[in-house]
């Protein structure tokens, strides 16, 4: 999923979460994906090049405030066998009470991931490369998202998938 310069994927409901499952996401520097104090989780199986991810409340993005953090969604960006890359910016790129990385890389040590977080883990095989804007604790961490599937017997059923982990590279 391409996501070019300047797009913006929102929702504006409180508290509802986007869920993106893609072969890959290249978001550019300033493409967004928003969310209004809601969970945002992105599934790949390759790379996710991020611009900006934000699950801050609307009043607090307004406000450009931090003082309310953990009223703002989580964000879990997992891939399979690509890496969590910045698209290129020195700005803020990932708004979250809670934060998840997994996948080959998170950020690269030319490029940091720009991060705005109260909590953060991550799981790695070559290394973790995040550059914090106040502070940050390691902990585990955990974005849930319901899903329902209306086939199985017409009135529908509830799945709930979470992750959960500290830090492992």
């Amino acid at each position: 999923l391409a996501v070019s310069a300047d797009q913006v994927i929102e929702t504006k409901a409180v508290a509802d979460t986007i869920r993106i499952i893609v072969d890959g996401l290249n978001m550019a520097a300033t493409a967004q994906l928003i969310s209004n104090g809601g969970d945002i989780i992105v599934d790949a199986a390759n790379d996710i090049t991020v611009g900006i991810i934000d699950t801050r409340t609307a009043a607090d993005r307004l406000s450009n405030v931090l003082t309310n953090q953990s009223a703002w969604g989580s964000i879990a960006l997992r891939s399979a066998v690509g890496s969590i890359l910045d698209a290129g910016t020195t700005a803020v790129n990932l708004y979250a009470d809670t934060l998840f990385l997994s996948g080959v890389i998170a950020g690269l040590a030319s490029n940091h991931l720009e991060t705005e977080a109260a909590t953060f883990s991550a799981a790695t095989v070559s290394g973790v490369f995040v550059t914090e804007q106040t502070d940050l604790a390691v902990d585990a961490t955990s974005a849930t998202v319901a899903s329902v599937n209306t086939l199985l017997d017409g009135y529908g059923s509830t799945t709930i998938a979470s992750v959960a982990n500290i830090l492992t590279s």
